[in-house]
């Protein structure tokens, strides 16, 4: 009988349900830890990915579980790194180290759950500590370098932002994992979870697994590497398009460390299967080159064989799926070369109004108390950002004998601090641009419009990383609007979501800009403060956001007409108190046009633009024009 007093929160490794990739991929990083790390995503949360990985961490060895640290987001840079020990700096009257999270996790495990969401700063320093094993702290007046070997395990939410680059390539295998599919798994989750007493069995299969990895470990330097091994990893990371020979490396040590773990001296091609899946294919930057059809000879010759042959036999020899196979690369290149449309790369020149501009330029640097390298302490409240301690009690220092005199215990100990002395750390950060795109995708030219969105797209991907500029894509039809592309600067994941839009159907503008002023809102939780939003319609709008208009078939047409309205206006004042750019480029002919989109512009306070033909160039030129200086 199962009842949730049986349940327990320490789940064993075996007794977790499906995930089969992900467990593969944590069993081979325990077996080499030169393979740096995994990536485990989902498309949203409750998959199991953190559990898989606390229950990964009692398999490791007993000195590596010592040292297995949580990485928090919003863990200070001082914390992550090492910084002034205050304590002892005060009682040895000479500045000493700290160490950091990442010198701590020295020969263990660091773990990180939404790791996407970490501060860009932070990405950079743990991918470098990754990459070299080592942190480097520079301090007021102290420079030391530690070492930080550690594995790394990083969980995130693909629906929330993007992985970045730095880390994903710095780490070696990644994994993508999805939820229960069918009624059976679901049910096995439950019971897996709701009874304690089926747990004994999988311990015991843990305490097992430990065995294994100690013997793998052991025995993977006697796993023979041919050359045909590496030429055939080589070739596929080739085929796939992977930047780097980083990647390489990883993928042999990938299919050794299978060998092993199954025992085995030799690498099998099983192996090899298994090291492209974890880590070429999620490096891959195009599609393989299909193997060109049989020739004509080989299929006289089939042909020639003996008449008494089962007919079931030639239908089986016959290639069964290669035409079809030709056709979907085919479609595949045509969405490729749909999104490498020539944009100008002057759109990426583009800033804000400099009455908007932040200190430094809408393309430099932003000076913050939140994120980004520490330049300078300053004084201000303790409430606006993070106290530097030292600098405080360095401005503290000079008063301490009038202070201490007009005290009443004139000959207590210790430093006396007064809020005039308080000293908060202050940060510069690169700024970045979002841009989001929202596209009209009903309508005889949504195809067109979007064809030409992704082309702009594209460009904008191209150099985003010098800028850090960031990309977002909304296209609304039938009676909602999505999300298609979240903020990325990623070509690869841009590629993904693009290789298929949705087109046709009614326009529900309304919930297009509702979604726009969602998207920006969490922009700016993350620190984004500079966003345009540029829509690509003809500004009309027949769908509203109230459910009763849309499902009511008495409500007149003039009622449905005013409360689009009024809410369009609702929508557009938002967006202005926002703070909001944005750029109108008008898609309809001049001869059908009642100025819906030149009145759309004027409500959020943006420019208009008129584009009877439009393309990716005019695109580029009327965002341009639209976002001066």
């Amino acid at each position: 009988m199962i009842s949730p007093s049986n349940f327990s929160t320490l789940q064993p490794f075996s007794a977790i349900v499906g995930l089969s990739l992900a467990k593969r991929a944590l069993l081979l990083l325990a077996i080499d830890p030169s393979l740096k790390g995994v990536l485990i995503e989902s498309a949203g949360a409750g998959t199991g990915k953190t559990s898989l990985v606390r229950a990964f961490t009692k398999l490791l060895p007993e000195e590596v579980q010592t040292r297995f640290c949580e990485l928090p987001l919003g863990i200070s840079e001082d914390r992550l790194l090492g910084g002034i020990d205050l304590e002892r700096t005060l009682y040895f009257k000479s500045k000493h180290l700290q160490q950091g999270l990442l010198a701590e996790a020295d020969g263990g495990l660091v773990y990180c759950d939404n790791v996407n969401l970490l501060d860009a700063s932070k990405l950079t320093h743990l991918s470098a500590a990754i990459e070299s094993g080592v942190v480097q702290v520079e301090r007021e007046g102290l420079s030391a370098v530690q070492l930080a070997r550690f594995m790394f395990v990083g969980t995130y939410s693909s629906s929330e932002s993007e992985m970045a680059r730095s880390l994903a390539s710095r780490v070696g295998m990644s994994v993508s994992v999805n939820e229960p599919s069918d009624a059976e798994d679901r049910l096995e989750v439950l019971t897996t979870n709701l009874s304690a007493e089926a747990w004994k069995d999988f311990e015991l299969e843990d305490g097992i697994l430990h065995n294994v990895i100690a013997d793998a470990r052991e025995a993977l330097s006697n796993v023979v590497l041919t050359d045909d091994v590496i030429s055939e990893l080589a070739s596929a990371a080739l085929a796939l398009g992977v930047e780097g020979n980083a990647a390489d490396i990883f993928a042999v040590k990938c299919a050794l460390a299978s060998a092993a773990l199954d025992g085995r001296t030799e690498v099998l091609r099983k192996d090899l299967e298994l090291a492209i899946k974890l880590v070429l294919l999620p490096r891959a930057t195009q599609l393989p080159e299909q193997a060109p059809p049989p020739e004509p000879p080989a299929q006289e010759e089939q042909q020639d064989e003996p008449s008494d042959r089962p007919p079931e036999d030639q239908l089986q020899d016959e290639p069964e799926s290669s035409p079809p196979e030709e056709e979907k690369i085919s479609l595949q290149e045509l969405v490729m070369e749909a999104m490498a449309t020539d944009v100008p790369a002057s759109i990426l020149q583009f800033t804000k109004p400099a009455s908007r501009k932040s200190a430094s330029g809408s393309r430099g640097e932003n000076y913050t108390f939140k994120r980004g390298r520490h330049i300078r302490s300053v004084a201000s409240s303790a409430a606006q950002g993070r106290i530097d301690l030292l600098a405080t009690i360095q401005a503290a220092m000079p008063f301490q004998s009038i202070r201490k005199k007009d005290a009443k215990t004139a000959n207590a100990s210790g430093v006396r601090i007064q809020k005039a002395d308080m000293r908060v750390k202050q940060y510069k950060d690169k700024a970045g641009v979002l841009f989001i795109f929202i596209v009209d995708a009903s309508g005889s030219m949504a195809l067109n419009r979007m064809r030409q969105a992704k082309g702009a797209v594209a460009r904008l991907l191209q150099e985003s990383y010098i800028h850090r500029d960031k990309v977002a894509l909304i296209a609304f039809r039938g009676e909602t609007a999505q999300t298609l592309l979240p903020p990325t600067q990623s070509v690869e994941r841009a590629k993904k979501y693009l290789d298929t839009l949705p087109t046709g159907g009614a326009s529900p503008l309304a919930a297009a800009l509702l979604e726009a002023l969602h998207l920006a809102a969490l922009a700016r939780k993350q620190q984004v403060s500079q966003i345009l939003l540029v829509l690509i319609t003809d500004g009309k709008s027949n769908v509203p956001l109230k459910p009763q208009l849309k499902s009511d078939e008495m409500t007149s047409k003039e009622a449905r007409k005013a409360e689009i309205d009024t809410e369009l206006s609702v929508l557009s004042k938002r967006i202005l108190a926002e703070g909001l750019e944005s750029v109108v480029i008008d898609t309809q002919t001049s001869f059908v046009s009642r100025g819906e989109a030149a009145s759309l512009a004027r409500r959020l306070g943006g420019r208009y633009v008129y584009l009877p033909k439009m393309d990716a160039a005019g695109i580029a030129d009327a965002v341009k024009t639209s976002v001066p200086r």
